[in-house]
């Protein structure tokens, strides 16, 4: 949802902690800002710096960030946005969903179980999973229902996202390149354009799954 964009918060960069400044992450068509008060006699890191900090409680990690050039202001380009994420040395996950726009048109085919009880059709969703091996994991194409409920109806679609499990944590920069080739391995085979919609990773905090939101213009973006 975005509920960080527009709102003043807290941040720092990585490789120095103690100097803390206010700034405020905006998007534009192009791609997400940080607009910021950073004062005009501070040294700012090489390009691509990462940028830490804090919107209302919520962690925030800025990825790539590179100053504008602009000698009024210290503002930056953001690459990527991490939300709920605060370990901002590491960027290592080992647990990453992704939906891809029209996966559910092509793989749309028995999705759906229909059985008739006392001469009624009763339609149930199907949940599948279907797993592939890969040198450092598995991916696993997951297929689930959604429900939309309205006032005056109930509807139901079959959804599909794409796990990626890696025996052990890797670098978020290899990971986009697996999700990136995976982009255009789908793309060829449904003879159709297919783009990111989301990427979500997981990490493992006191046994608990952390839900992290990746945010960024440059998702489909192939270098």
């Amino acid at each position: 949802m975005k509920n960080f964009l527009d709102k003043k918060g807290e941040f720092w960069f990585e490789t120095n902690e103690e100097y803390k400044f206010c700034g405020k992450i905006i998007e534009k068509t192009d791609n997400f800002y940080l607009k910021t008060d950073i004062d005009k006699n501070i040294i700012i890191p090489k390009k691509h710096v990462t940028i830490v900090g804090k919107i209302r409680n919520r962690h925030i990690t800025l990825y790539k960030c590179s100053l504008i050039a602009n000698p009024l202001e210290k503002d930056f380009l953001v690459r990527y946005i991490f939300e709920n994420y605060n370990n901002e040395t590491k960027l290592k996950f080992n647990n990453i969903n992704v939906m891809f726009h029209n996966l559910e048109e092509w793989i749309e085919k028995d999705s759906f179980d229909t059985t008739f009880e006392n001469n009624t059709l009763i339609i149930t969703p199907i949940n599948k999973e279907i797993s592939y091996k890969i040198e450092k994991g598995i991916i696993i194409f997951i297929l689930y229902p959604s429900t939309t409920i309205k006032s005056n109806s109930f509807t139901i679609k079959n959804k599909y996202h794409i796990q990626l499990k890696y025996n052990s944590s890797q670098n978020f920069d290899e990971i986009l390149k697996n999700i990136r080739s995976l982009k255009n391995f789908l793309t060829l085979a449904m003879y159709n354009q297919t783009n990111i919609k989301n990427i979500i990773c997981y990490t493992n905090d006191s046994n608990k799954q952390n839900k992290i939101n990746i945010y960024s213009k440059l998702l489909n973006y192939t270098p």
